[in-house]
């Protein structure tokens, strides 16, 4: 690149965005980024997650707020130098910055690239609030010995175990927010809001804490290694022998002890029986089931953490009734062992399909795979590799900085930037795929983003079954099954496939409908399907953000975006329940 360094060059665009800014000048600010470039805002400007795409829409927006918000632009952030970046077809000068608002401090990224005349302008923006100005996290410190715990002898003093099956119990006092579901979303926003100072109580249905994750199908293992899925506040150890790609049983003993180190409020076989919202109030009445005995708490603020992945999509296919097999869908599945010698025919080519198959033949079943419509598949070697390389052990940047840049693309981008991901991987992994296509396995080119991001599957990071699809050991049927006698499944075109059992790999509901059984039609309704791109936004859908029922929050993502996000709804709730808040949260365009 020739002329300015990318630190002067950042500098200089970045002392004229804050000075546009200051002044309130929207149109101003607008003029510095490309005609179609991104300003994604993480509660600094709107008090929102929203992204903004191209002048007109980022003037009329920053119109709207930047004279109440009070942001500030500080300069460049310490610690990370502006570099330029080469990524597939595309260069650009990246950096990040400081900025603060009247109640809150945070960091953002500026992503620079020229425009057609050669100015270097902003192609992507991210402005993102980290902590709140007097309401910062608690940490133990030397001011500890301020008090008397560790200084003064207490006559009849509670031991510390005592003391904390006590706040465990709650039994002196509610909790502000109950968290529905104790997966590695509900545990990491429960650790985020206790260092806040919010008293926070998780349940899980589960006798077990982990089994969420133990009760899986027995060959499951994450997708990505563990390395990019570390926890708010805790890592993984490194150690060789730590698992790459964390099983879900490794992953069940870790959301055990992290809950036990984090000292975290967690009941277990807890069930919500029903509740209700008082607006008047503001505050829930939420009947539990805890064991055998029913109780009542009163939250402010109840967040599902019951992920996009729990409410089975079990069609109804005519002729069930009559088949003489075991029809199951993927969520029940359990092990490939109980198969063994049998024909099974796993309906569903996702990652969960593909899981399943793989186990059923490593255990000596005869599987057969129903291809309903096209799966993107990419190589753990090539496109895993590439995709998590900046995570990796000894990398440049820390876990934080890295969460940050991944936020910094805003999702429908992330969407266009996968389909070029997608092409350039294709090279790398011709042979895998060509062997499938031969196969007669239908390819979607459209990227990991485009699936992941749109309905949250549709695709598959390969851990073996490719291999056995292309070698011909599985066989792959495009159709669908649209009826069973007693011994077949019988595909739309009157082909039928001889089954001892069937998997249904179809997918989950919205997870909006986790609400409706616990809440009820009208809170429900009030919210918007949970995932998928919201337009009027460009975010995802009903997620980590009001949900438009009032005290409801949605909580949900893979390990790393479930680290990131925690922190804003944290924040959210932490600002909500200390009246700091510029405005109550909205969310919609007009009242936001």
């Amino acid at each position: 690149m020739s002329g300015p360094v990318p630190a002067e060059l950042v500098g200089a665009w970045l002392e004229r965005f804050g000075a546009a800014v200051a002044a309130a000048d929207a149109d101003g600010a607008a003029a510095l980024f490309l005609e179609d470039g991104w300003w994604r805002d993480n509660l600094a400007l709107t008090w929102d997650i929203r992204t903004m795409r191209g002048r007109a829409e980022i003037a009329t927006l920053a119109g709207r707020h930047l004279a109440g918000s009070g942001l500030a632009i500080a300069g460049l952030a310490e610690g990370f130098e502006p570099r330029l970046v080469e990524s597939g077809r595309r260069r650009w000068v990246e950096a990040l910055f400081d900025l603060a608002t009247r109640e809150a401090r945070g960091r953002g990224v500026v992503r620079l690239a020229p425009d057609d005349a050669g100015e270097w302008r902003a192609w992507t923006v991210l402005t993102a609030v980290d902590e709140l100005v007097g309401l910062e996290e608690r940490t133990t410190g030397w001011d500890v010995f301020e008090t008397t715990e560790y200084t003064e002898p207490v006559p009849g003093r509670a031991r510390w175990f005592e003391q904390r099956q006590a706040a465990v119990e709650l039994r002196e006092e509610e909790p502000t927010v109950l968290v529905v579901g104790a997966g590695h979303s509900g545990l990491g926003l429960a650790a985020r809001l206790e260092r806040l100072g919010i008293r926070t109580l998780v349940i899980d249905r589960f006798a077990q804490l982990g089994d969420n994750w133990r009760k899986r199908y027995a060959n499951l293992q994450l997708h990505e290694p563990f390395f990019v899925d570390h926890f708010p506040y805790l890592r993984f150890p490194t150690s060789s022998a730590w698992p790459l790609m964390m099983p879900k049983d490794k992953l069940a003993d870790w959301l055990t002890a992290y809950a036990t180190l984090m000292d975290l409020r967690v009941w277990t076989g807890t069930e919500v029986l029903d509740g209700s919202y008082d607006e008047g109030a503001g505050e829930w009445t939420v009947r539990l089931r805890r064991g055998d005995r029913e109780l009542t708490v009163h939250p402010h603020q109840v967040v599902m953490a019951t992920g996009i992945a729990t409410r089975p999509r079990m069609p109804e296919i005519p002729g069930m009734e009559d088949f003489a097999g075991e029809i199951v869908h993927s969520a029940a599945f359990a092990d490939g062992r109980r198969y063994a010698d049998r024909d099974v025919v796993v309906v569903g080519a996702g990652s969960s399909g593909h899981d399943i198959v793989q186990d059923l033949f490593e255990q000596g079943a005869r599987p057969t795979m129903i291809q309903r419509s096209s799966t993107y598949v990419m190589s753990t070697e090539h496109g895993a590799r590439l995709l998590n390389a900046p995570f990796a052990p000894g990398g440049e940047d820390p876990i934080e900085v890295l969460d940050l840049l991944i936020a910094a693309f805003p999702f429908p981008l992330n969407i266009e930037l996968g389909r070029e991901a997608a092409e350039d991987l294709a090279e790398l992994d011709r042979e895998l795929l060509d062997g499938l296509a031969a196969a007669g396995f239908a390819l979607d080119p459209n990227g990991i983003a485009a699936n992941s991001l749109v309905s949250g599957g549709g695709y598959y990071i390969d851990q073996g079954c490719s291999r056995l699809i292309i070698d011909g050991d599985v066989p792959v049927v495009n159709g669908s099954v649209e009826g069973f006698t007693r011994t077949h499944a019988v595909l739309a075109d009157g082909r039928t496939i001889k089954a001892d059992a069937v998997v249904l790999a179809t997918g989950f509901e919205n997870m909006r409908e986790d609400a409706r059984d616990l809440f009820g039609d009208e809170v429900a309704d009030r919210c918007d399907p949970v995932w998928g791109i919201d337009a009027e936004r460009n975010e995802l859908g009903c997620v980590w953000r009001p949900a438009g029922q009032p005290g409801l929050w949605f909580h949900t993502g893979a390990l790393q975006m479930g680290r990131y996000y925690s922190t804003l709804v944290a924040l959210q709730i932490k600002a909500l329940e200390a009246g700091v808040a510029r405005r109550p949260l909205a969310r919609s365009l007009e009242a936001s």
